[in-house]
């Protein structure tokens, strides 16, 4: 004998508990990906502040700090090519730090 499915009971679900979204598109894109060279990273900040965004490799290496100080609320954008002993074709991982709290991580493909 089977299990019986459970019934939904919407008066019962804890979904209006969830919480909402910051914003529906992500903190940090870039493009291009997979790219021969520099890449451009896009982010928006919800607010003013410190901000860190870093370069690391597949092992957790910092690669390279791209910035690293206050930037002012809203989109900024920056280009990056990765230092010579990465540029033949590996994964990069940038990640980016607003006052302290992750905003964003992406994967990166090099096909140099």
């Amino acid at each position: 004998m089977g299990r019986r499915p459970r019934r939904f009971h919407p008066e019962q679900s804890d979904i209006d508990a969830l919480p909402e979204p910051q914003s529906s598109s992500p903190a940090l894109t870039l493009r291009p990906n997979p790219s021969r060279g520099a890449t451009t990273l896009f982010y928006t900040l919800p607010e003013a502040g410190p901000v860190s965004l870093a370069a690391y490799d597949p092992l957790g290496r910092e690669l390279a700090v791209l910035w690293e100080g206050a930037q002012s609320a809203g989109s900024h954008q920056l280009t990056f090519t990765p230092p010579a002993g990465q540029q033949a074709r590996s994964v990069i991982f940038y990640r980016l730090v607003s006052q302290g709290r992750p905003l964003g991580a992406v994967r990166a493909l090099s096909l140099r």
